[in-house]
C-alpha cells in the first residue's frame, strides 16, 4: 500500500499552514522529523525516545523531558491516539503517555524554561518539515523536467 499523500502542485506555491504541509508526508516521515527536530534542540535521539520503561536511563529527566516534546508533537500534529504513541516510545501503556500528556500540560503551564524549549523544537520542527517539503518538490520538477 503506499502511504504518500498527493499534494496540489499549487499548495507549493501559496503559502500554507504546518498542518497542510503534514497532510503532504506519509507519518512515518512526520515522525521522523518530529524525531530528529526534538535531537537538534534537546541532543535526545531515538534510541533514548523509544527506549522500554524497563530499560536502564529511561526515567533521567532530560530523557523524560525529552520524551514529552516528542509525544506532543506526536500528539498535536498527527493527532494520534495515547497507544499509538506509546508504541513508539518504548511500548509504553496509553494511561502512560496520557499522563506525560497531562504532566506537558501543566509543565508548559508553570515552567519558563520548559514553554521555551518547546517552542525550540516546535519551531525546528516547523522548518525541518518546510525543508523537506522543498525537497520534495525539487525532485519531482526535476523528474517531471528530466533532471
Amino acid at each position: 500500500m503506499r502511504e504518500m499523500l498527493i499534494c496540489i502542485e499549487e499548495e507549493f506555491i501559496q503559502p500554507s499552514t504546518l498542518t497542510e504541509n503534514i497532510r503532504c508526508l506519509p507519518r512515518s516521515e512526520v515522525i521522523d522529523i518530529a524525531t530528529i527536530a526534538v535531537y537538534n534542540v534537546t541532543g535526545i535521539g531515538r534510541k533514548l525516545l523509544s527506549k522500554s520503561s524497563k530499560e536502564e536511563g529511561t526515567r533521567q529527566h532530560d530523557n523524560v523531558i525529552a520524551r514529552n516534546y516528542f509525544t506532543a508533537i506526536l500528539r498535536k500534529h498527527l493527532n494520534m491516539q495515547y497507544a499509538q504513541i506509546g508504541k513508539i516510545i518504548g511500548g509504553r501503556d496509553h494511561s502512560t503517555v496520557l499522563s506525560n500528556m497531562r504532566n506537558f500540560e501543566n509543565w508548559v503551564k508553570t515552567n519558563d524554561d520548559f514553554r521555551r524549549t518547546y517552542q525550540k523544537v516546535e519551531n525546528e520542527f516547523e522548518a525541518l518539515i518546510n525543508i523537506h517539503l522543498k525537497n520534495k518538490q525539487h525532485e519531482r520538477l526535476q523528474a517531471a523536467f528530466g533532471g
